[in-house]
C-alpha cells in the first residue's frame, strides 16, 4: 500500500473476498484467530467498511480494530458512534506528535488539530447497547501509533506518553 501510487495499483479486495480471509482466520485450529484488525491504506474509506466490522462481529472475532489516520474519525461527528455502533473496539490513531511541522514533513499537510478531533470524538462515544456484546467501554478505545523520525519527532516520544496519561480515559 505504500508504494501504491509509485506503482499504479491498488489492491482492493471485494466484501465477499474481505468475508472469506474473516472466515479463513475463524476457521483456525485448535484455536479461531480471536482479534481482528483492519488497516490499508486507509481501512475506514472502504465502501462497506461498517459492514465488514459488523460481519468480524457476526464471526465471533472477540476484538476488532482498525488503524486509521483519523480523518473521518475528526472530520464526521458521528463516524466515531457509527463505528462503535457496528462493534468497532479499538482505534489504532497514527499520531505523530504535537507539532505541525511533524506532520507537514511525516503527512504532507498539517493533522494536529484532526488529531485532537478524532481523541475526542472516540472519547464521547456513548456505549452501544448490543445483544452479545462482550463489553460496555466508556469512550472508543484508542491507541497512539506515532512514527518517529530521527531529527524530526524523536523529542517528542515523552510528550507523546505524558498526553496519553493524562488522556487515559480513552487512551491505552
Amino acid at each position: 500500500f505504500a508504494n501504491a501510487n509509485a506503482t499504479g495499483y491498488v489492491y482492493e479486495p471485494s466484501f465477499e473476498e474481505v468475508v472469506e480471509m474473516m472466515r479463513t482466520l475463524r476457521a483456525n485450529k485448535p484455536v479461531p484467530t480471536p482479534s481482528i484488525q483492519f488497516s490499508g491504506g486507509e481501512p475506514t474509506i472502504y465502501p462497506r467498511f461498517f459492514d465488514v466490522l459488523d460481519k468480524a462481529w457476526e464471526l465471533g472475532f472477540q476484538q476488532i480494530q482498525v488503524a486509521t489516520n483519523g480523518v473521518r474519525l475528526a472530520e464526521e461527528d458521528d463516524f466515531a458512534q457509527k463505528c462503535a455502533d457496528h462493534h468497532l473496539h479499538t482505534v489504532y490513531l497514527q499520531f505523530d506528535g504535537f507539532n505541525e511541522e511533524t506532520y507537514i514533513k511525516a503527512r504532507g499537510r498539517p493533522m494536529l488539530k484532526l488529531k485532537l478531533k478524532a481523541i475526542e470524538n472516540c472519547r464521547n462515544v456513548v456505549p452501544p447497547k448490543i445483544e452479545g456484546r462482550r463489553y460496555r467501554p466508556k469512550a472508543l478505545s484508542t491507541i497512539l501509533v506515532p512514527t518517529v523520525l530521527k531529527g524530526v519527532n524523536d523529542n517528542e516520544v515523552g510528550e507523546i506518553v505524558r498526553f496519553a496519561i493524562k488522556n487515559r480515559d480513552v487512551i491505552r
